[in-house]
């Protein structure tokens, strides 16, 4: 969010939680799907592509024609 400059509370209110509620998912070492959706929709910035991209050399990704 630092990053983005996005404050915690302007997302937690999006999301209709605590910003404490918020800083606590980035200390996660996991997070369930649908808050990382919820998350990159409030913050307007693609979490899962951030995902993809930590995959391993030679992972074996779909390619959607959709997307650019």
């Amino acid at each position: 969010m630092y990053k983005l400059h996005l404050a915690s509370p302007e997302v937690a209110r999006q999301l209709g939680v605590t910003s404490a509620t918020v800083r606590g998912y980035f200390q996660q070492p996991s997070l369930q799907f649908g808050i990382l959706w919820k998350l990159s929709m409030a913050m307007n910035y693609d979490l899962l592509s951030d995902l993809v991209a930590c995959y391993p050399e030679n992972f074996p990704v779909k390619k959607d024609p959709r997307i650019a």
